[in-house]
């Protein structure tokens, strides 16, 4: 019994130590620089999975929790805060992050802990505490009957952990744009995928998809009634069906999707989808993952050699020309847009986006010229 004992109380021992040690291991998104590093964990007790998270801060000591809130605000446009300054000192009143708001009385408030290690998180003296170096700082939402401590986080996703400027392939035209994110979500690292398109004002989600579908190489979607039903993509195929769904996110950016439907992309939106089951409220949300793969796919075999064809060359970045006379010449886009036209050749592309269009042209004989044409950066 003694040694039954002694194991259960190892066993125990070790699980803290593990618990403790892995808390700074999930951080992912990291604020400041300098020598010492203390992690900030914020949890709204809102009864979700990701209602605790954690950022690191790097700094150099002495700095306190204001310090450690303003640097991680300044970089995380997900996160919010404001704080309020009474006789005993500064006091925080609300928070936000993503989709969650704790308002200071509203019913609850906001309570603050440190500690070098997670398992003893203890209150401090608020935003006005000096920082641990190599601990935690705490926040958590609580009606103080009693105060609860912040729970085992999730890692803050960095806002910037994928932008436009990730992205290779872009289609459509425009002055406005917006990123496609599909992800099969078949537990491998590598199953989401970012595009851009570009256009003016808004354009309908189902043109980008088909126009996404039309330039990548063995890409096929099915998109009906405002909704994904299929898609297939790199060797991966997912069909909405027998409990399980396509999912469709919109963001501003990889730490803010949210279960989102709509039929029209505005600028800078983030449009995503995701595979999962149809009961998927009762598991953690199968948000988009970052995009494993931008690489550029368009249907090269599509295009003709640079030496056939009434344009050339194939690609081209700066100007294209014709190897006859034309009357008339125009670029369509992927979205079916003209883009550019022309009475003579060449003709200058040069402010175009990269992508693949449509050239068209009319000879001296009248006869019609088309041929598709990639434009690359």
């Amino acid at each position: 019994m003694l040694y039954k004992n002694f194991l259960l109380f190892l066993l125990l021992v070790t699980s803290s130590l593990l618990t403790a040690q892995s808390i700074p291991s999930r951080t992912t998104f990291f604020a400041g620089q300098g020598p010492d590093t203390t992690y900030l964990l914020v949890d709204f007790k809102d009864s979700t999975f990701d209602a605790s998270s954690i950022w690191g801060y790097a700094y150099q000591a002495p700095k306190t929790g204001l310090d450690l809130l303003e640097a991680v605000d300044s970089l995380d446009p997900n996160l919010a805060f404001s704080y309020d300054t009474a006789s005993f000192g500064i006091f925080l009143q609300d928070v936000a992050y993503h989709r969650h708001l704790g308002e200071g009385g509203l019913p609850n408030f906001w309570a603050t802990w440190d500690a070098l290690q997670f398992d003893s998180l203890s209150s401090n003296m608020g935003l006005a505490d000096t920082l641990l170096p190599g601990g935690l700082w705490g926040l958590s939402y609580t009606d103080f009957n009693p105060a609860l401590p912040p729970d085992t986080p999730r890692a803050a996703i960095n806002p910037r952990a994928y932008q436009a400027s990730d992205i290779s392939t872009w289609l459509g035209s425009g002055p406005d744009s917006a990123l496609v994110v599909l992800d099969f979500k078949n537990g491998s690292d590598t199953v989401s995928y970012g595009w851009g398109y570009r256009f003016s004002d808004s354009v309908a989600v189902s043109t980008a998809l088909n126009a996404l579908e039309s330039a990548l190489s063995g890409l096929a979607l099915s998109y009906s009634g405002g909704r994904l039903t299929q898609a297939t993509y790199q060797g991966l195929s997912a069909s909405a069906g027998s409990g399980q769904t396509w999912l469709s996110w919109q963001a501003r950016n990889p730490g803010n999707w949210q279960p989102r439907s709509s039929r029209y992309l505005k600028a800078g939106q983030w449009q995503g989808f995701t595979f999962t089951d149809t009961a998927w409220q009762a598991m953690p949300e199968p948000r988009p993952g970052i995009p494993a793969s931008a690489k550029s796919d368009l249907r090269m075999g599509d295009l003709p050699h640079r030496t056939a064809g009434s344009f050339y060359p194939v690609p081209a970045s700066q100007q294209l020309h014709s190897r006859a006379p034309l009357k008339t010449v125009k670029l369509i886009n992927a979205a079916g847009q003209v883009v550019k036209t022309g009475r003579s050749m060449p003709l200058s592309i040069e402010q175009l986006p990269a992508g693949l269009y449509w050239a068209e042209g009319v000879n001296q004989a009248g006869q019609r010229l088309r041929q598709p044409i990639l434009i690359q950066r």
